[in-house]
């Protein structure tokens, strides 16, 4: 049944207008499918069981295909690894990091997060979002509650969907165009939604009949916040039928969080719906790549198969294979089969072209860092190593990895959480933590590099103080040592435990010089109980030391 407050023809003008949006990007997207992602992209005409055809008159080396392989590979690697924690959850509040009860329910709420995303296909998923995302620039994804696993992804290709986003650029609609045959139909709707046609199809037992479905995720502006029923969600979810009679709706239903994430590689503006990327900016070194391979080829084949003249002195079909014989009269001048001209191509000085435009290709996509991140011969490369190598990259990257946290791990984190709450997977929360806002902390092995460039100024500014001070210790009044540690630290992504606040650092530093004083105050007392020993146990009459000092002591008095 049809939700009373939901306009369908109001909802097909916003799909229309979506599509409409997306209009002039497509002829990019398909330009990238072809040169860089060749298997991905589904716009009008294609099918989905269609089987993914290449087109290798016009990709002739796929050097931009495996520089993005890599670089999504690499990505998945330093982002989001399956075989190590990539993030972990922290209050905003330091001191309350440190309350050991808080410490262990973050500790174990991470660790059941993490468990989720294991058995369920995320990893996978967001591995395809990443060749999306350096590929078209944009990318999308679907998180849905599951009962077996939790929560479940949807990967959808460039072509197939489209996207809204709101006055501060974030992607808070989604809508796509999908085929799906009779017996689908009926078993995701139930005979009783699907319209009249389709019942006679399944009736007649013809399954296999294709149909086009719209299916639009959109703010819902009318919810009745007293109510808690799936259409009064924070998000509405509609299907219909494209082109099905009447008002009918397939399915109406809705979401307590926008449930797609749609990372954007980079955007023109605020307003921009949809993203560029490497793909974008290699485009034009790829075609030239593929003009260049084109042109070595025929300048090979013309080397190795010159194209010939054949002279009417030929006696019946010149044979033009590797030993073959034609017969001619030789009386003739230039009778038989001759090469119509000679070329003398330079073969080094094309592959070296080749050569370059594939370096150039690389560097768009940043391949010598994610090649590092994914064929390191030991098990893992340090946050440290990969840093001090790519520095001026992560300058570049920072931007981007921001945005693809901000606009998919974030999204996934807080959804995943809210889904994993609702079922009562989480143990109870201490007291500590009622009315606190929880972060994400990212640990990756790219976040702990991307910190580590902050960290560099810090480091060789106290290595530097260090060396003037053998020369000059008062340099070292310059430098205050507390703030640099603790700057350091943040940079790393230090855990809070780690580092004393300065409250602590007082009071250790007093008791300590309280303790100093102690034992300095006891010392003296120590010299002065010796002193008087050794005194007391002194022989006098024998020109000792205290000898003199009584002598000097009675001088002293009969003067006075």
């Amino acid at each position: 049944m049809i939700n009373p407050k939901i306009d369908k023809k109001k909802l097909k003008r916003i799909f229309a207008q979506m599509e409409a949006n997306a209009a002039t990007w497509i002829s990019t997207w398909k330009d990238l499918r072809n040169f860089i992602n060749p298997t991905k992209g589904m716009f009008a005409g294609d099918l989905p069981n269609d089987g993914t055809k290449i087109n290798h008159k016009i990709l002739l080396d796929g050097s931009s295909v495996l520089a993005k392989r890599t670089a999504s590979a690499g990505m998945t690697s330093g982002l989001t690894s399956a075989s190590r924690p990539w993030f972990e959850l922290l209050t905003d509040n330091p001191e309350l990091n440190k309350i050991k009860s808080v410490k262990t329910w973050l500790h174990d709420v991470s660790n059941i997060m993490l468990d989720v995303f294991r058995k369920s296909n995320f990893y996978e998923s967001v591995h395809s979002i990443y060749d999306e995302v350096l590929s078209f620039g944009t990318a999308s994804m679907l998180e849905s509650e599951d009962d077996e696993t939790v929560v479940r992804f949807y990967v959808y290709t460039i072509g197939e969907y489209y996207l809204l986003v709101d006055s501060k650029g974030r992607v808070n609609g989604f809508g796509r165009r999908f085929w799906q045959n009779v017996e689908q139909l009926v078993d995701e709707f139930g005979i009783e939604n699907v319209s009249a046609q389709i019942q006679e199809s399944y009736k007649e037992g013809r399954y296999d009949t294709r149909h086009k479905v719209i299916h639009l995720i959109l703010k819902n502006d009318k919810k009745e916040y007293e109510k808690i029923d799936n259409k009064n969600k924070e998000f509405i979810s509609v299907y219909w039928e494209e082109g099905g009679e009447g008002d009918g709706l397939l399915r109406s239903s809705g979401y307590d969080e926008f449930p797609i994430m749609a990372p954007r590689w980079d955007t023109k503006n605020t307003n921009a719906i949809y993203g560029t990327s490497p793909g974008w900016e290699a485009l034009g070194e790829v075609k030239m790549l593929q003009k260049e391979r084109f042109n070595l080829l025929v300048a090979t084949d013309k080397t190795l198969d010159p194209p010939v003249q054949i002279d009417a002195s030929v006696i019946g079909q010149e044979n033009l294979m590797a030993g073959g014989i034609t017969r001619f009269s030789s009386t003739l001048p230039n009778s038989g089969v001759k090469p119509a001209y000679q070329i003398n191509p330079d073969i080094p000085a094309g592959q070296a072209m080749i050569q370059d435009s594939r370096m150039e290709i690389r560097q768009f996509f940043y391949y010598d860092l994610f090649l590092m991140l994914t064929s390191s011969g030991r098990i893992q490369k340090t946050a440290r190593e990969i840093q001090e190598m790519h520095e001026e990259k992560f300058l570049v990257l920072g931007p981007v990895l921001g945005r693809l946290e901000n606009e998919l791990l974030n999204n996934v984190i807080n959804r995943t959480f809210n889904i994993t709450l609702r079922k009562g997977m989480f143990p109870p929360a201490p007291l500590e933590l009622q009315g606190q806002i929880l972060k994400v902390e990212y640990i990756s092995i790219l976040a702990q590099a991307q910190r580590m460039v902050g960290a560099t100024p810090i480091e060789q500014l106290v290595l530097f103080a260090g060396n003037v001070a053998q020369m000059v210790p008062e340099v070292l009044d310059v430098l205050n040592a507390d703030e640099s540690l603790m700057a350091y630290g943040n940079k790393l992504g230090t855990q809070p435990s780690l580092l004393r606040s300065r409250q602590e650092v007082e009071i250790l530093r007093a008791q300590r010089q309280k303790a100093q004083q102690a034992q300095a105050e006891a010392e003296q007392v120590g010299v002065a109980v010796q002193g008087a020993k050794v005194m007391s146990e002194t022989e006098l009459g024998k020109n000792s030391a205290l000898d003199q000092t009584l002598a000097m002591a009675q001088e002293g008095q009969a003067s006075g």
